[in-house]
């Protein structure tokens, strides 16, 4: 039998949507997946500060990293004069691609090369192959640890924080001051901000969130260069007191903390280290060229305000074209380009990110031309693996990817002959070379050593690659025949990185970029026979990536300028600064070499398996409010085991108790430990409606169950069977009805999105739903439900978007279903559930952009942020068909579109335009539109305002 027509029962499926999450970001509407394709069997290694997470594939390097953490633990001890009160969870990866798969952080790119969670106080790293990389990056996480049980001890401090902490740059200077982790590329950035005066004031750097994006790096060394500074004027133990002075002012101030511990404030303590570091760069200005003086800078000047970098150049075969990465699009992508004023060709890659490929490798090489041009060749993520990709650049299509069974690949590069491909990849403990045979399919391993080597570049003859290698005394050049028998060291100057070497066209020589006579990178050429080093630049700030023409007549690098890289030419004979110096080995022949990684048996003997302990994550509320609904408060305690594979959330909601019978809450659990994803929602939970005068709650009461299995980073399905009982309550009126639901939710998900600060930015995100009940008995519902949710978001730049949303639906069957529409999460222009039946759609436009960053307050590290406009449009309905026995349209009509009588205007579709403000306020997320509403033939005059609280589509 059909329901009377007073009674709505359906959840609204237009927001506002009560969708009760745990953090995973993948469980229920939206977000991207973690797929995972090992089943890690975890154990657990205890050492005095550390216990050591680890699984059986990579147990050959737990005892180096106990070393190396002890070490690192007492260097942090020792420089901050402080140490945590409990030991530190260590969780360790074979390789990046292993890590991402953790559920410990939703979200892990290639820029992610390890993290400290603060909750937990555990870190989490991946090996890499490069042992001196893992150690740094090591030393600098167990610091984080250290300042977390510096400045949040307890969860109360922990809350308070989240408001007033100690500003970003001490927090991240700190970390590496410790690890005394001076990068060439951080001495470049830091020089280059120096030159170009784009020095920050500390007081500034409060919060890196209100930064321009490509500004984020020149932050952290900043913060480095302070901490050192401050070490260098005030004493070895003057970071330790800093910290100390600070912890004991309760705003966190660093003005106040300078005071006490060396009687000086932050602006003069700003512009004395600001001093301190012209001082130290400017002179050089003197001296050195800027990428104008010394080459062709081909990338446009005015992008440079954009945040654009152009990197990883490769000559095509006449080299008229380079073939460049770029993040000139939303993502990084392959540009052609003119070598000789740098127009752009074509985007090659344009579109494929999350559909061909997850993203680049742009660590590396980058990307390769074949000997003829026809092809590019290059490194992505797809899927838990890095593959090699090979594309016709005439077709502009992918025609092999190599599904290569090593991790972390990179610079892949192809020979003369375009027969084989030279890579770098992981396997265990060794970063090696490897060539693949295009033809036979066969891969080769060429190095087997700890040593970690990349970068392959072929001899014009093919009977060579030139590489990279990492040694216990730096990166030197390295050089193996193509077939394995023959290997030769070419260069050998201690404490020096020699790195990105590239053959010249005919063989005679290697470019390449080094450290050696200063401390950024500048280029060089070895002489194959004479085996004599030439510095080829004197730069400023530095080269990256230098390759010859294939006629020898250029050469093209990446240089940096104002915080961002360039692509760069200069014809050849390339210039010659300080005498060559002869590159010879160590008396004696002898290179002390870095040592194979090994556990003993006993220590393995002494690990234990893991087992699972729940400790609280974050307790955590958020707020939705829309004008002419109810506010609603939604509180989170999560809890998980240590390495987050299983979730636990208890929710509430406590605005509007004022009985035991008011009390809305629920309880879930998800297991995220193998690919296939399940779990349990038990819950009692109401919603207000209102339908025209007309208002009552409903309450949903019962469980269901939750499977979901991810096809890729960005598609999945999912299944929920339910069980629920329904009851509603008028308010106005003393009628309840009650009703059961038995069923389940089919749904495919797809998710491409990439977020800005405050809401997605570009990509497009889908969802289609069926929901289908079965009538067990009389009073259980039975109806067919299908929704199709589309969203797309549009990249303008780096702070402007384009958000479109398309929502429909219908219900079926013996008991269909009513959706709303109206209020301003959905329908604005009109009150909320203004309109309501078992068919829907609405269709909303938003052009998004920033009005104002952030707003520095007198209270130290609070600023107030997140003002941003939008103008909008909007349109849609909802309606009924005339035979389902309820309403047609919300005045009880048949329902029309539109109406050319008279002229073309819009009937029972209604639609509205208008503008607005956000503004992210702590926890709340506050929304105001000014909304006019119009059909097409006229416009209400007097707009309609919304108030809501709550997070965009």
């Amino acid at each position: 039998m059909s329901l009377p027509d007073k009674v709505v029962p359906k959840t609204a499926v237009i927001l506002p949507l009560i969708i009760l999450t745990i953090s995973s970001g993948a469980v229920f509407g939206f977000g991207m997946n973690k797929v995972r394709d090992f089943d890690f069997d975890w154990r657990i290694l205890e050492t005095e500060n550390f216990d050591i997470y680890y699984y059986e594939d990579e147990e050959f390097i737990i005892e180096f990293v106990a070393e190396v953490a002890e070490e690192a633990y007492e260097q942090a001890k020792e420089k901050l004069e402080f140490e945590p009160k409990s030991v530190v969870p260590l969780i360790i990866y074979k390789s990046r691609r292993e890590m991402e798969q953790t559920n410990i952080l939703d979200t892990i790119g290639e820029e992610i090369g390890g993290f400290a969670e603060i909750m937990h106080r555990r870190v989490v790293l991946p090996y890499s192959g490069s042992q001196e990389e893992f150690a740094k990056t090591l030393t600098h996480e167990i610091t984080h640890i250290f300042t977390f049980d510096m400045f949040f001890a307890n969860f109360g401090s922990l809350l308070a924080g989240s408001i007033i902490s100690p500003p970003m740059w001490a927090m991240e200077g700190i970390p590496e001051y410790v690890s005394e982790h001076w990068t060439p590329e951080g001495i470049q950035t830091l020089r280059d901000a120096v030159i170009n005066d784009n020095l920050y004031h500390l007081e500034d750097l409060e919060n890196f969130y209100y930064l321009p994006p490509w500004d984020i790096y020149l932050a952290y060394q900043l913060g480095h260069s302070a901490m050192d500074y401050m070490a260098e004027t005030y004493g070895s133990d003057a970071v330790a007191t800093f910290l100390r002075e600070m912890r004991r002012v309760h705003t966190r101030s660093a003005d106040e903390a300078l005071k006490h511990a060396f009687n000086i404030g932050l602006d003069e303590f700003n512009e004395d280290w600001q001093l301190w570091l012209k001082r130290k760069y400017l002179p050089d200005i003197a001296e050195k060229d800027t990428l104008k003086e010394y080459s062709n800078r081909l990338t446009s000047y005015e992008e440079l305000k954009d945040g654009i970098s152009y990197f990883r150049p490769s000559f095509s075969a006449s080299g008229d074209l380079i073939a460049c990465m770029s993040n000139r699009g939303r993502f990084v992508d392959i540009l052609l380009i003119n070598s000789s004023d740098g127009t752009i060709f074509e985007n090659l890659t344009e579109g494929w990110a999350y559909k061909k490929y997850d993203y680049f490798v742009y660590s590396g090489s980058g990307v390769d031309f074949s000997a003829d041009s026809n092809f590019v060749t290059f490194a992505a993520k797809k899927g838990t693996r890095d593959r090699i990709f090979i594309v016709d650049v005439i077709k502009r299509k992918i025609v092999r990817r190599l599904d290569i069974p090593y991790s972390d690949l990179e610079s892949p590069a192809f020979s003369p002959d375009g027969r084989y491909i030279a890579f770098s990849g992981l396997e265990g403990q060794y970063r090696d070379i490897y060539i693949y045979d295009l033809t036979t399919g066969k891969t080769t391993r060429l190095t087997d050593d700890p040593e970690s080597d990349t970068y392959p570049d072929w001899s014009p003859d093919g009977e060579w690659i030139v590489f990279q290698s990492e040694s216990i005394d730096g990166t030197h050049l390295k050089m193996i025949s193509a077939d394995g028998s023959t290997e030769k060291q070419l260069t050998f100057t201690p404490e020096v990185e020699d790195t990105s070497p590239s053959f010249s066209p005919d063989g005679k020589e290697i470019i390449f970029v080094s450290t050696r006579n200063t401390s950024i990178k500048n280029i060089f050429t070895y002489d194959l026979t004479t085996h004599m080093v030439t510095q080829r630049s004197n730069l400023l700030v530095g080269a990256e990536d230098p390759k010859y023409s294939p006629h020898g007549d250029m050469v093209a690098y990446s240089g940096i300028e104002k915080g961002l890289y360039q692509i760069c030419v200069l014809d050849t004979p390339l210039p010659v600064f300080y005498e060559p110096v002869l590159e010879q080995a160590p008396e004696g022949g002898v290179v002390t070499p870095l040592h194979p990684l090994t556990t003993s048996e006993e220590v393995a003997e002494e690990t234990r398996k893991y087992g699972i302990k729940l400790t609280t994550d974050y307790v955590a509320s958020s707020f939705s409010y829309t004008t002419g609904g109810v506010f609603r408060n939604y509180t989170e305690i999560a809890l998980s085991d240590m390495l987050s594979n299983h979730r636990f959330a208890f929710l509430f909601d406590l605005t509007s108790v004022s009985s035991f019978e008011d009390i809305d809450a629920a309880f879930q659990y998800f297991n995220l430990s193998h690919r296939f994803n399940y779990g349990v929602t038990l819950l009692t939970w109401r919603d207000y409606y209102r339908i025209n005068e007309r208002r009552y709650w409903e309450r949903l009461s019962g469980a269901d169950f939750y499977f979901a299995y991810p096809f890729s980073r960005t598609m999945r399905v999912e299944i929920v069977p339910f069980s629920y009982l329904r009851k509603y309550d008028f308010i106005d009126e003393p009628t309840e009805m009650t009703r059961y639901l038995l069923g389940a939710d089919f749904s495919f998900v797809r998710d491409t999105a990439l977020w800005g600060y405050y809401h997605p930015t570009s990509g497009s995100r889908m969802q289609f739903t069926v929901e289908q009940t079965i009538p067990v008995a009389e009073d259980f519902l039975y109806y067919t439900d299908l929704v199709l949710d589309a969203r797309k978001y549009i990249y303008l730049s780096q702070r402007n978007s384009i958000a479109t949303r398309l929502v429909l639906g219908t219900s079926l069957g013996r008991d269909p279903q009513h959706y709303y529409l109206g209020g301003g999460f959905s329908l604005r222009g009109y009150p909320f559930n203004a309109f309501y039946g078992s068919r829907f759609f609405l269709a909303n436009v938003e052009l998004r952009f920033p009005i104002i960053d952030a707003i520095f307050t007198s209270i130290p590290g609070f600023a107030i942020g997140g003002f941003r406009g939008l103008f909008f449009f909007d349109i849609g309905s909802a309606w009924s068909p005339v035979d389902d026995g309820g309403v047609k349209w919300s005045g009880g009509e048949k329902f029309d579109f539109w109406d050319t009588e008279g002229g073309f205007h819009l009937v029972h579709a209604k639609a509205s335009f208008g503008t607005g403000l956000r503004w992210a306020l702590g926890y709340f997320d506050l929304r105001i539109d000014w909304a006019w509403t119009t059909d097409f033939q006229s416009i209400n005059k007097k707009p309609y305002v919304h108030f809501t609280i709550g997070p965009e589509f």
